[in-house]
């Protein structure tokens, strides 16, 4: 019998920077390896969702009040590619993360559960 673990790829949206999203991957991922799993993220990111976390001055997915209110906060306390680049450093070095995954017939056929 083999004495090997279980490999358990996630799938989660772990890579908007929000704080809940990115707690929620790092912790499941932290809890599956305590029950003995070799676990990691799937990093699957469909184009169209991915750019809807990018740092932008105007998003075309909010409307003009919103964008404005955005525009004089980011001037004014300028947080915005501060709080991006945070996000991305912490998920780029520390959530456990397979090969980036573009469409979902490209995942890896390499984890048990």
């Amino acid at each position: 019998m083999e004495n090997r673990k279980k490999k358990c790829g996630i799938v989660t949206f772990h890579s908007s920077h929000n704080y809940g999203s990115v707690l929620q991957a790092y912790a499941m991922v932290r809890v599956m390896q305590k029950m003995g799993l070799d676990a990691e993220l799937i990093d699957f990111r469909h184009p169209r969702t991915t750019d809807m976390y990018e740092w932008r001055l105007w998003s075309t997915y909010k409307n003009w009040k919103w964008n404005l209110r955005e525009l004089v906060l980011r001037g004014l306390f300028s947080f915005g590619k501060k709080r991006e680049q945070v996000f991305s450093d912490f998920i780029e070095n520390v959530l456990k993360k397979s090969k980036r995954v573009k469409d979902k017939n490209d995942i890896p056929d390499i984890y048990d559960t």
